[in-house]
């Protein structure tokens, strides 16, 4: 799949959008009723980029122009989130990844290799685990892996439904949220410091209702029970990179995973919190390409020709 046009065209029923980079489309396109947004760039290999809960593909902006250079990097919103369609039904880890899976089929993708951010880490084990896909690696960063224990687990997810079904306090979130004060807070509670632009980005998606409304419509019916009982299972390979300043899934959640995956490797990155990956994206990129050659997905010749071609 060639990704360097900067034009309007039709592909397989997709319309391709014109964008600022030369390397990077953005792409809507319509798959079993759910039209999905999603930003294409780089050649090589396919790697799956699903971002957490609440989030855009906009937030692996950094990450993936650095994937790119080896890999083809795809990185859709999810239902709801960014600028794609609120899903047709409840947004469970099932029903996104079944989703998910129609859409890798419209685009005729088998990736090698998943990353995903939080919640999207899950739905990147959960693909692996339910849909039988078999990439060569998951890389989950910071992921939301560990069900919720106690009250939290017992309240947050009823809440949440509440809201959800309200488009009036939907909206009233989203205005709440949306106040620099309250937006900082929110940032803050990652436990990151993130740039200016990502601020921008966070704050013109908790401006749109729709985009609240699916956040909090995915964490009502969001269930981990399953996964967390059948990781045992899991076949690819799996890296698990988290940030030691996480103040949302602690660092101790990826040993907690470690430990039921035969084939798994923690990384810790001193400093960094939930956002790693927006907050130093090359830190994180680091151990994602170790485990690439570790599993032959990129070789030296390889990776010498991008750096050539990058001027690195």
């Amino acid at each position: 799949m060639r990704t360097g046009q900067r034009r309007f065209t039709q592909v397989n029923g997709g319309r391709r959008e014109a964008d600022s980079s030369p390397h990077m489309h953005r792409e809507r396109r319509r798959v079993g009723g759910q039209t999905w947004h999603l930003q294409i760039l780089g050649e090589g290999p396919p790697v799956l980029m699903l971002h957490g809960c609440g989030a855009s593909a906009d937030s692996w902006r950094g990450l993936a122009r650095l994937l790119a250079d080896q890999f083809e990097i795809i990185c859709p919103d999810l239902p709801g989130h960014g600028l794609s369609a609120a899903a047709n039904a409840a947004p469970s880890l099932d029903e996104l990844s079944l989703r998910t899976m129609d859409l890798l089929g419209s685009l005729a993708v088998t990736p090698c290799m998943l990353v995903g951010h939080s919640a999207g880490a899950a739905i990147a084990l959960n693909l692996c685990l339910r849909s039988h896909l078999q990439p060569r690696a998951v890389v989950s960063i910071n992921g939301a892996l560990r069900p919720l224990q106690g009250v939290a687990g017992s309240v947050c997810s009823p809440l949440a439904r509440a809201i959800a079904q309200s488009r009036s306090l939907a909206r009233l979130c989203a205005s709440i949220a949306s106040t620099g004060p309250v937006l900082d807070r929110l940032l803050r509670s990652t436990g990151s410091q993130v740039d200016e632009e990502s601020r921008r980005i966070y704050a013109a998606l908790v401006r749109r209702p729709g985009h609240v409304r699916a956040t909090i419509d995915m964490m009502a019916h969001w269930d981990l029970v399953p996964l967390a009982n059948s990781l045992s299972s899991l076949s690819p390979r799996l890296l698990l990179i988290a940030g030691a300043a996480d103040a949302m899934v602690p660092a101790r959640d990826a040993l907690w995973v470690q430990s039921r995956v035969a084939d798994s490797k923690v990384v810790v990155l001193p400093g960094l919190g939930h956002l790693a990956h927006e907050e130093r994206p090359a830190l994180v990129q680091a151990p994602i390409m170790a485990l690439a050659r570790q599993t032959g997905l990129v070789d030296d010749e390889r990776e010498r020709r991008a750096r050539v071609a990058t001027g690195l």
